[in-house]
Formats: structure tokens, sequence, C-alpha cells
């Protein structure tokens, strides 16, 4: 009673239990989450917009460095369509020199070494007028740098020193001498002219291959070959067993990609003809038949010996394998003496049955996989040694390979060949027809 009548004298308000709200303290604090949502937002709005800005610098910064790579991919085209307008000009006088050597009566010496001769002069003269202009401009005589560096694999000129001996120079010329007469072969003069048949031809057709086309070359020839090799330690100790620094080998993969890839657009390019049309399906075919293979359906048992097993063990298996053989001859059911005598537990379960499967699953297993792909129909192998042990086989039926050789599988092959390098068959078709139109006179003699 009390309690009632002093809620009646202070109002409902102030005797409200402190648990409940009231609507206007309702939507103050309606107003307060409200605030802190949109300043939740607000901030995950700018952070976002932040990052936008961010990744659009990065892609505008990447596009100028496109644009400048393509400036200088287009300034290098260019400097070499002037270096090659330039070597034409030297070469049409030099052309024009071997024609009037050649028309004279008396000649001292051949047109080669007289051409030789002219560019050894042609370098003489270029460096008088560069020390004259050296000396009017007052310049100090330069030092001569250390040896070791100045000369590199692109250094064309033979009368260099490659070397010092006490003071005496080893020239370029000494060097290139000694290969050839104590590694050169003849068949590596028949490589070069047909490495320069190929990339003249190639040039006749105005095929370029852009820079960076040959810098992925060199990078997956380096990827293959270090895998190949088991790992970069494993590479390094083979180019060192071969005389090979990491830089020269790397230098020779530089030097073989433009040669490599000019072949791979003209072994294309012959596709279109009819002898490369031919060699082409004979690849295409040889690589359907690789990895497409006739299937067989087949049972087997196995009397386990691994290879390197004591001699008693040895005896004991090939006995139990010729008595199980013994008891297949005499007529009773494959599956019946799999199940008693195999030690191959899977196909044990199974009456000895594989399944079916190609040439590929036991590629490994020659003499195994040689029984399973040419024995007739429902007769029994005789005991075949594996690494596994010894082995009872029997064909039950011959299937056609996963995949008809038709269009659609055509497609699928010659896309991945595509993007492989040409087959050697390929190669020889395509050096063959341009040596057949070349006129090849060779005055090397290996005496």
């Amino acid at each position: 009673m009390r309690l009632g009548l002093l809620c009646a004298l202070l109002g409902a308000t102030a005797c409200a239990s402190p648990d409940t709200a009231t609507p206007e303290q309702d939507r103050r604090q309606f107003q307060r989450e409200m605030a802190a949502e949109r300043e939740r937002n607000q901030r995950a709005l700018d952070a976002a917009l932040k990052q936008a800005q961010i990744a659009t610098e990065e892609a505008t910064a990447r596009g100028r460095e496109v644009e400048r790579l393509v400036r200088e991919r287009n300034a290098a085209r260019d400097a070499s369509a002037i270096h090659k307008e330039s070597l034409n000009a030297a070469l049409a006088m030099l052309g024009d020199r071997d024609q009037q050597l050649r028309s004279a009566k008396k000649t001292p010496r051949t047109v080669q070494e007289a051409a030789t001769l002219l560019l050894a002069k042609d370098r003489q003269i270029k460096g008088l007028r560069s020390e004259l202009a050296r000396i009017h401009r007052g310049e100090a005589k330069p030092e001569r740098p250390d040896l070791d560096g100045i000369v590199t694999y692109a250094s064309l000129d033979l009368d260099i020193p490659i070397a010092r001996v006490d003071g005496s120079p080893v020239t370029r010329r000494d060097f290139v001498e000694f290969l050839y007469r104590d590694l050169g072969a003849p068949q590596l003069l028949d490589l070069f002219v047909n490495r320069f048949l190929v990339v003249r031809e190639a040039r006749r057709r105005n095929l370029e291959v852009p820079q960076i086309d040959q810098t992925l070359w060199v990078t997956k020839q380096i990827f293959e070959q270090t895998q190949d090799a088991g790992g970069e330690e494993k590479l390094a100790e083979e180019l060192i067993r071969q005389g090979y620094t990491r830089e020269a080998w790397e230098g020779r993969l530089r030097y073989q990609a433009l040669p490599a890839l000019l072949l791979h657009r003209m072994v294309e390019l012959n596709r279109q003809t009819e002898l490369g049309k031919e060699a082409f399906e004979v690849r295409l075919q040889a690589t359907y038949d690789a990895r497409y293979t006739p299937r067989i359906r087949a049972r087997h048992l196995l009397i386990a010996c691994p290879k390197g097993a004591s001699p008693d063990r040895e005896r004991a298996a090939r006995r139990k394998c010729e008595a199980a053989y013994r008891q297949l001859k005499s007529g009773v059911a494959f599956g019946k003496v799999a199940t008693h005598y195999s030690d191959d537990v899977e196909s044990r379960k199974l009456e000895g049955r594989l399944g079916t499967f190609d040439r590929n699953k036991y590629a490994a297993l020659q003499l195994l996989n040689s029984a399973f792909f040419t024995l007739p129909v429902n007769e029994v192998s005789p005991p075949i040694r594996s690494l596994a042990g010894y082995h009872l086989v029997l064909v039950e039926e011959r299937l056609p390979p996963e995949k008809p050789f038709d269009q659609r599988t055509r497609r699928e092959l010659i896309k991945k060949l595509e993007g492989e390098p040409p087959a050697r068959e390929e190669i020889d078709v395509l050096v063959r027809k341009l040596r057949s139109r070349a006129r090849i006179e060779t005055a090397l003699v290996f005496d």
C-alpha cells in the first residue's frame, strides 16, 4: 500500500522498472546505433576507395611500363633495320670488289684472302681516323683495360687477343684453328650449312622472331634442362663435367634461340607443301599410336620373387609357377588357379582379373607387356620373369584404342604438336628441300 501510494505521488515514470525503456530512449539508442553503423560503412568505403586508387595507379604505372617496352622494341627494330641496310650496303661493296678481283688477270691471292685483307684494312682506317680525332680533341690516350672479360662470344674479330702468355698474345684466330683441327668433324660443316640455309630462307620470307619469344625460348630450355638434370645442383655438376660455366651455357642457348625458332616457323610453313604434309601425317599417326594404343582385358597370377633373391627362393618360385602352369594347361580354370597360387593380393580376390588397360600401363615391365599384347586370345603364357617375380598371363579380349583416330582426335593432337618443337623427320624433309635448291660447294678439308 505504501509503495502504491508513493508511485501515485511521484508518477508512473519514476516508478517504472529499471529494465523497461521508454520510446524516447529506444529512439535515441537506435539513432546512436545508426550513426555508428554509418561511420563504420564510411570507413569501409574510404578504405575501398583508397585500394581502388592504389590499383588504378599501379595499372597506370604498368601501362606506362608496357608503353616504354613497346617503344624500346620499336627502337630496337628500327636500329636493326638500319644495321641491316648498312650491312647490305657493305656486302654489296664487297661483292663489287669481289667481282673486280675475279675479273683481274693476275691476283696474288684468292678472292677470300683479298676480301679478308680489305676488311682488315677497313678496320685499320677506322682505327686511324678515331686516333686522329682523339689527338685533335687533345684527349689523353686511354689506358689499355685488363685482358680478362674484354673479349666476348659476340666478338667476331679474329685478330684481337683472347689471352696472353708471358706477354705474348693468343688471338681468337689461334683458338679457332685449335677448335677446327682438334675438335672439328666433317659433320659439323653439314650442320652449319643446314643452319645457314634455314636462316637464309627465313629471311627471304621476311620471317621475324620477337626478342621476347627468344627470351621465352631460352627460359624454357633452362627450366627443362634443369628438370632433366634433377635440379640446379645436378645441372651445375653436369655443366662443369661438360666444361661450361653457367654464363657460357646460357650464352650458347641465346645464340641458338633465333635459329631454333626460325626453324620451327619454317617447318610450320613447310607443312603446307606435299612433302611437309606427309611428314606431319606420319608424326601425327605416331603420336596417336603412342597415346591411344589398343587395349586388352586380361588376367594374371604372380609368384612373388624379387630380383636378387637367393638361389633357393628363386628355384622354389620357379617350381611353384611351373606347377600352376601345368594345372592351367590341363584345363583347370584360370580363376581357380590364380585364387590358389597368386601372391598378388588385389587381383587374387578377383580370380586374377586385371581389368581393361592399354599398352602404357605395364610399359616399365617390357617382357610382361610384350606378352599381354602379343599372346593369342585365351592362350596362357609360359612363366614370365619380371622384377616382381614370375607371371602367368591370359588375354581374354582385345579392344580398339580408347579414342578413334577421327577428326576430333586429330584436332586435339594437332593442337598439342603445334606447341612442340618440330620432329627430326620434319626437319630432314625441310633441309633436303633447301639443299636440293642450293648449289653447295665445300672447300673445307679435314687433313
